[in-house]
């Protein structure tokens, strides 16, 4: 199945897509404000003890204290299962240490105004702070380092034994001592000569970090992840990439730097694009993000499935809707659970649902069926990266399931709380309903004939007085670097008639 990794670039957000042939299956938006800072590493200051919670917040120079637990200060090898699902062996084993007597308890390790360095594994949700670990990781191309254990492993999904056995040999024979490595899926097909300079470059950059802990005090970043795009490239690059498409020169030269310093045999697959349709649109992306907001998806045999995440957990509620079915009861009940099961699996895929799940089926009282639901949910969730548990159907047809959260669910980063209707609903964030506009005027500057010049050209843009202000003050930066890109000047026009995710963009004389 050939995969296509589409990067639509601009200074106030980068949006990446991955195609399985045509169809949109993973979706990531980055953004300045509110930027995903999970696999960071600071040196920060415990904030705050408490032994009740056997936990503590640090302040780390974020906005919130970070939150660490009492597991993540002593080393919990889980932690980094939960960053890294695919990239576990089989025969997993906790690192040997030396074990105290009797209960571990946070306020004997840790104190007040204590500096400690710690890495996010998961940024902020709502009100909850950022989640932290001591167990620090850094991923490379083809191997994943640990610098606080000396464990090796190699990823599950390299299921090859005499390949298993030849990368252990190389990584235990190469690696510099006291360090620990897994071998990631990327690893399978690399040279020794690649996986040597993986080492050395995880180590190069430990260092660093090193070196930056002891010239920065605290609390201060020492370490930040790549952005989106090239996470992406490096955690997604395989055989089954086709292409990978950029259609910023700035991010494509980021981007082929990456990958010829990194996977140069895969530079032929890099491709700039230089269309006048925008490069979502080209790629039918565009309209697939419209379903994000829809709390109803329709089933090709005409039942649907309603979507509600809440704040605690997400509801899915199974339906028969305008099927009917030709034969009996049960036959139409099986078929339009199982047509629900890969629609579920992949809109938490591309919604990036976490959390808690409840999947109200529709009830069957055949128990086989109940089962054949259950097992194709679970073959459906292997396409996931992020780690998922499935608990048996009960006895009311409800599936309880969880899947790894990490960061925000694409409808929350894309959306705000409706002051319309007093949070009962949601809208498009207001940066969302301008980053469509300031897409909207490139599009009309891409439709005018070649050759014909755009420059002096004024555009006015008519919006909710809300969105206004925000253009004006928030995002004028981004205003004003289209302006100048393009040599135009866009006027804002307030209409407090207008409801607040409706704009026109009219052209000036």
């Amino acid at each position: 199945m050939g995969k296509h990794i589409i990067i639509n670039a601009r200074g106030y957000e980068t949006r990446v897509a991955v195609l399985e042939n045509t169809t949109l299956v993973e979706l990531y938006i980055d953004r300045p404000r509110g930027r995903n800072n999970v696999g960071n590493i600071y040196n920060g200051i415990i904030a705050r003890v408490l032994p009740g919670m056997q936990s503590a917040f640090v302040d780390i120079g974020l906005e919130r204290t970070a939150f660490l637990y009492v597991t993540d200060v002593f080393m919990d090898m889980n932690e980094y299962m939960d960053m890294f699902p695919d990239e576990f062996p089989f025969e997993i084993e906790l690192p040997r240490r030396k074990k105290k007597k009797g209960r571990i308890n946070i306020e004997d390790m840790l104190k007040e105004g204590q500096e400690i360095m710690v890495q996010i594994v998961r940024g902020n949700i709502g009100t909850k702070g950022a989640k932290i670990t001591s167990w620090i990781t850094l991923p490379g191309r083809y191997l994943v380092m640990m610098p606080f254990d000396e464990h090796i492993g190699v990823s599950r999904k390299i299921e090859n034994v005499d390949i298993r056995l030849r990368l252990k040999k190389i990584i235990e024979r190469r690696r510099i001592s006291g360090y620990g490595f897994i071998a990631r899926t990327a690893c399978e097909t690399a040279t020794e000569t690649e996986i040597v300079n993986d080492i050395n470059f995880l180590v190069t950059m430990w260092e660093k970090i090193l070196n930056k802990k002891e010239t920065f005090s605290a609390p201060a970043l020492l370490h930040r992840d790549l952005d989106i795009s090239l996470k992406v490239v490096r955690d997604l690059m395989s055989q089954e990439v086709q292409q990978i498409v950029v259609d910023s020169e700035k991010e494509y030269e980021k981007v082929k730097e990456f990958v010829s310093m990194f996977m140069p045999q895969c530079l032929n697959l890099l491709k700039f694009y230089d269309l006048k349709k925008p490069i979502f649109q080209y790629f039918g992306i565009e309209p697939a993000l419209d379903e994000v907001f829809s709390k109803v998806v329709w089933l090709k045999s005409g039942g649907f499935i309603q979507i509600d995440e809440l704040e605690a957990f997400t509801a899915v509620d199974v339906n028969t809707g305008k099927y009917v079915g030709k034969r009996d009861v049960e036959e139409t009940l099986l078929r339009t659970n199982m047509e629900a099961v890969k629609e579920i699996a992949y809109q938490l895929r591309i919604r990036n649902i976490g959390g808690i799940v409840v999947i109200d089926f529709i009830d069957m009282e055949n128990k086989r069926n109940q089962r054949k639901v259950v097992d194709s949910m679970l073959e459906e969730l292997k396409k996931d990266r992020a780690t998922t548990t499935v608990l048996g159907m009960s006895d009311f047809g409800l599936v309880e399931m969880t899947r790894k959260k990490v960061s925000r669910s694409l409808l929350k980063t894309l959306t705000e709380p409706c002051f319309y209707c007093e949070g009962k609903g949601v809208l498009k964030s207001r940066s969302s309903i301008i980053y469509e506009i300031l897409r909207g005027i490139e599009e009309k500057l891409q439709q005018l004939p070649r050759g014909k010049n755009e420059s002096q050209r004024t555009y006015e843009v008519v919006v909710h007085p809300l969105v206004a202000d925000t253009m004006l003050e928030d995002e004028r930066h981004y205003v004003e670097e289209i302006e100048q890109s393009h040599d135009i000047k866009i006027i804002i026009r307030k209409n407090s008639e207008f409801y607040l995710e409706y704009f026109e963009i009219n052209e000036g004389k």
